[in-house]
């Protein structure tokens, strides 16, 4: 597996003018936390795509879903 280039990799600016853009687009009750910095997710793709098993990937998929539902609920409560 390559090495990402930096340029491969969206920036993760603060400063820029869409810093917010959560906070604009979704309508919240609390501060926003930064969402997971892009490398993260290169990462989570390139190696969601090396599994070869369909059986494997949906397992993946309602691994992930099943954890970002469960740290939803903990931020909304």
């Amino acid at each position: 597996m390559r090495q990402s280039n930096p340029s491969d990799v969206p920036a993760d600016n603060s400063t820029s003018p869409n810093a917010n853009f959560l906070g604009k687009v979704f309508r919240t009750t609390g501060p926003i936390t930064p969402p997971a910095h892009p490398e993260e997710g290169w990462r989570l793709v390139r190696t969601f795509l090396t599994i070869r098993s369909p059986d494997r990937r949906k397992a993946v998929l309602k691994y992930v879903a099943d954890m970002a539902r469960t740290d939803e609920a903990e931020r909304t409560h």
